[in-house]
């Protein structure tokens, strides 16, 4: 068993949890083991220094219950507890690992939701000496079963929802201009992308009710699966090239994802994918113009979340970052670079790392003529959060038709009941709560929603 990882180990107790389970089955012979913690991005040691106690243990079942790291390392486990004559420089070949589940069955149970990985074939293992990525990447990762229950996060700290939608929200968006995607990958991986950037801010708005709050994070848990099933049949792209920063300077994955989304969607250009997520969200306007928006639309929420522009912003230092940026550039991760929907190379990476580090924050484009945002209607869901989207059909109500600020007419329906980017938070305030020691991208009080 592998239930453990610095979520489960503050927030919920799996000894707890496991002892319902065997009360659960009275007359079964049912033994369960505690194996492993993991406590920080995993590493390679991770798999081998708990191979021997799965080896001696053989389970029937491998249950992982915590956040990405967990369930990467409870792959990584499975794979090679079924093929120990495996070496790992082996495991690194693109789908072609062999089969499992003859020795065991594994059980996936997401505590964050951010990395997807409950539904995902990759697994994702860091040097610890060159602090480069190392991938498993086959369908036979994917976990025979995932158990999707958002109660597992009902006292997440709002830091780490945080870092774990700003991860989903990247999976997602990557995901929708991959060129890998398809017509139901950008369904799921739209619907997906649209739900963090809604509900993410409510999830960890402490001076909202209870309530309401539980709700949207049951919504971004979702979302964080649908993102996962869309990245393990459309791969990501730019971003998850070039996340190198993250495990040199020790930050959280989605505090990298967070800052490097709006950078790299600029390098990739005008996307009718981020064309149609603008529109959805209530932006109109051509394909540049939308384009922009929707970069503007997601440095907003970083800003509102407390999240910096910059790694330098988030405690990175200059010198050893402009040092690492040239070996960086000529690294990325090969499946997702294959996936970026524009030219890439060396000198791609360096346009998108170099920037990173210092460049100011750019201004929001200004909500004018090319774009306008419908009105916040979200406070008038009805209870159970469910929503009502003003779209034509018999029964229905007639999409509303907006005028054009720029030539006065009519210019087509415009979808309401998204939260559009309104001049205030949709949830009132613009306050995080949680503890910001320690933490360079996180402040408790982030900046207010422009």
């Amino acid at each position: 068993m592998l239930p453990a990882e610095r979520i489960i180990n503050e927030w919920v107790d799996p000894f707890t949890f496991f002892k319902s389970i065997q009360q659960g089955g009275p007359g079964t012979d049912t033994e369960i083991r505690y194996i492993a913690s993991i406590q920080r991005e995993p590493l390679i040691g991770d798999i081998f220094d708990n191979l021997s106690a799965l080896q001696e243990f053989q389970p029937d079942l491998i249950l992982a219950i915590g956040g990405g790291s967990v369930m990467d390392v409870a792959k990584g486990l499975h794979l090679f507890y079924e093929n120990p004559h495996l070496s790992f420089a082996d495991s690194l070949k693109p789908f072609a690992l062999p089969a499992l589940g003859k020795k065991a069955v594994s059980v996936h149970v997401p505590t964050t939701s951010g990395t997807g990985s409950e539904t995902s074939s990759a697994a994702v293992f860091i040097h610890p000496e060159t602090k480069v990525k190392n991938l498993l990447l086959s369908n036979t990762l994917i976990p025979q079963y995932a158990v999707i229950d958002a109660e597992f996060t009902d006292h997440l700290p709002p830091a780490i929802q945080i870092v774990s939608g700003l991860d989903a929200m990247c999976h997602a968006i990557e995901s929708t201009t991959a060129a890998n995607s398809n017509v139901f990958t950008k369904a799921i991986a739209t619907q997906a992308a649209l739900d963090v950037l809604d509900y993410l801010p409510d999830a960890v708005n402490m001076d909202l009710p209870e309530a309401q709050r539980l709700a949207a994070k049951e919504k971004l848990h979702m979302a964080a699966t649908m993102a996962g099933i869309a990245i393990t049949n459309s791969f990501t792209g730019i971003v998850h090239s070039y996340d190198h920063p993250g495990p040199a300077f020790h930050l959280p994955h989605g505090v990298v994802c967070g800052i490097m989304l709006p950078y790299a969607m600029e390098l990739v250009g005008p996307q009718e994918e981020y064309a149609c997520l603008a529109r959805r969200l209530g932006y109109r306007g051509d394909r540049t113009a939308l384009w922009q928006q929707l970069i503007s639309h997601i440095r907003n929420l970083n800003h509102r979340l407390g999240l910096s522009d910059t790694f330098a912003g988030a405690g990175v230092d200059e010198k050893a970052y402009f040092q690492q940026v040239p070996t960086w550039a000529d690294l990325p991760g090969r499946h997702c670079h294959q996936a970026i929907p524009c030219q890439h190379g060396s000198g791609k990476g360096k346009t998108l790392l170099y920037p990173l580090l210092l460049r100011p924050r750019l201004k929001p484009a200004p909500l004018g003529d090319a774009a306008r945002s419908v009105p916040c209607g979200r406070r008038d869901d009805p209870p159970g959060g469910r929503r009502r989207l003003a779209a034509g059909g018999p029964g229905g109500p007639r999409p509303a038709k907006q005028k054009d600020r720029a030539g006065g007419k009519a210019s087509g329906p415009v979808l309401l009941g998204r939260c559009a980017p309104c001049r205030r938070p949709p949830g009132g305030s613009s306050k995080a709560s949680g503890d910001a020691q320690g933490r360079g991208w996180y402040s408790s009080t982030p900046r207010g929603w422009p």
